[in-house]
């Protein structure tokens, strides 16, 4: 569950719900380290997919995921980003958070990719409507994940390596193609914010299939949607809560269910939103969820918040009444020494 364990600086504590279950299931669980902090990183993690020295190899899952087969070769994610002046620098915003509709994406991606037309690179788009970069070699750029950088300064995360000036020279024209594109020019107009970059990242090529460690996996998210194609597991959109996921007893399948909601909240620092999300978790998955391990139709559950720890609770840990009550938010920034 990405973003659950974000920290909001200078908002009163009564902003946050209680969420009891979850409470329990943190004061109950073992921790393990789990170093991943972002959604990219811990996705591959989980299915035992190392990540590059160039940072995490997203593009050709997604790739596989949108298309049904693998790239030729290296491709790269391009997304398109609204980049916004402020005291700390240029703030990126995502396409979702810009309210970017399909049309435009379209006539967008349609410029630029006669403008990369005549260079040697290409850019294409897929049926999902997601962007890909082809002709820039894996080692060429060491980039970061965009959910990393949503909502930050782009001067910290910007791409390095050999290629890393020839793709800002690029990436600069582009900027000056979109500044001036209708798309922009009638969104102006309507008060909406400029589509006025983009963001590559995740490059690299599609490593040899492996089995997977799940035999299901629930997620919107095309990354996990690829990991599950390429290692054989079944794939399916998440259910609204957890009894989609609960029709008996525990059968000893492994499941893999993906809960993003929180990431765009804790990246664009609403509390309120990211609150109000927390508060559905907490009624759909949490209390349920333990309720299932508690009636034997789950054998175990596993949390991983991207704070540093992945959260393992079993059947008999929720007997273990000597473990001091904690509040949830407490218990996911604390140290590793609270759960030896």
């Amino acid at each position: 569950m990405p973003g659950l364990a974000a920290h909001f600086g200078g908002v009163a504590d009564d902003v946050f719900p209680a969420a009891p279950a979850l409470s329990r299931w943190l004061a109950r669980a073992a921790a393990e380290p789990f170093t991943a902090v972002a959604m990219e990183q811990a996705a591959l993690a989980l299915f035992g997919v190392a990540s590059a020295g160039h940072g995490p190899t997203v593009a050709p899952f997604r790739y596989l995921a949108d298309t049904g087969h693998a790239p030729a070769g290296c491709c790269w994610c391009v997304d398109p980003v609204h980049l916004r002046a402020d005291t700390r620098g240029l703030i990126l915003f995502d396409a979702v958070s810009c309210r970017l509709s399909e049309p435009e994406r379209e006539a967008l991606f349609v410029t630029l990719r006669d403008f990369l037309s005549e260079t040697d690179w290409c850019l294409e788009t897929t049926d999902s409507h997601n962007w890909y970069l082809h002709g820039l070699a894996q080692d060429q750029l060491h980039t970061t994940p965009l959910s990393q950088v949503c909502g930050k300064p782009v001067s910290d995360y910007l791409p390095r390596g050999r290629a890393a000036v020839q793709w800002m020279q690029r990436s600069n024209e582009m900027q000056m193609l979109l500044h001036s594109h209708p798309v922009n020019q009638e969104r102006a107009a309507r008060r909406l914010p400029a589509v006025n970059s983009v963001w590559i990242s995740g490059g690299g090529v599609l490593p040899e299939a492996r089995r997977a460690p799940f035999g299901q996996v629930y997620s919107d998210d095309p990354l996990l949607r690829g990991l599950a194609l390429w290692s054989g597991a079944a794939s399916d959109p998440p259910p609204s809560n957890a009894s989609g996921l609960l029709p008996g007893p525990a059968t000893g399948r492994r499941m893999l269910l993906v809960r993003e909601a929180c990431l765009a909240a804790a990246a664009y620092g609403d509390a309120q939103q990211w609150s109000e999300v927390v508060v559905r978790y907490e009624r759909d998955w949490f209390a349920p969820l333990l309720q299932a391990l508690s009636e034997r139709r789950l054998q175990a559950l596993e949390l991983v918040a991207l704070n540093g720890y992945r959260y393992h609770l079993r059947r008999r840990d929720l007997w273990r009444f000597w473990r001091r009550a904690v509040r949830w938010r407490d218990a996911l920034s604390v140290s590793e020494s609270r759960f030896e």
